[in-house]
């Protein structure tokens, strides 16, 4: 990953965190946790998914962070649960390899209850990358459903539909 690329994703979650936090935001929400597995029966990631976790845990506070329920093993890095600092949601890191060297990061965040969106809705189900997909392992399938299910956007178009804020309510 570049140093500019990841110098906007450190803006991206500061614009959040004026707003709220990012948990607030459904499709950071969504590029975080993106699972393409489920889409195409391969699992892909891309820099803007790791970049953004990545920036999330160095810029949000996480309170009560411990092992992750389920894994059964000692917390570290990459597997554990906390609540966000700003606004209580629940936040599950986990990682999964699907070869030697192939991972694939995710951050599910749960928001608390009583927190609101402030970001635009993800639409029809497309989570949109700015970066091209990595498998996580060789001879993956399902790169066309996972490209269907995650388009290419450019850059800009990109960081632009990170930061939709959601439409006023009447």
């Amino acid at each position: 990953m570049n140093e500019d690329f990841e110098r906007k994703l450190g803006e991206l979650v500061d614009y959040y965190l004026s707003h709220g936090c990012p948990c607030r935001f459904p499709r950071f929400r969504a590029v975080v946790s993106r699972d393409t597995s489920r889409t195409g029966g391969g699992s892909f990631t891309s820099d803007d998914q790791r970049g953004l976790i990545h920036v999330y845990e160095q810029k949000v506070p996480l309170v009560e962070r411990g092992p992750l329920a389920g894994w059964g093993g000692p917390m570290s890095a990459d597997m554990y649960q906390a609540r966000c600092g700003v606004c209580g949601s629940a936040v599950s890191r986990s990682s999964n390899e699907g070869a030697p060297g192939g991972w694939v990061d995710y951050l599910v965040i749960r928001p608390a209850p009583g927190v609101t969106p402030l970001g635009a809705p993800v639409e029809h189900g497309r989570v949109y990358r700015s970066r091209p997909f990595v498998a996580a392992g060789p001879a993956m399938g399902g790169m066309q459903q996972a490209t269907e299910a995650s388009p290419f956007l450019e850059e800009d178009a990109w960081f632009a539909w990170m930061r939709e804020l959601r439409p006023p309510t009447s």
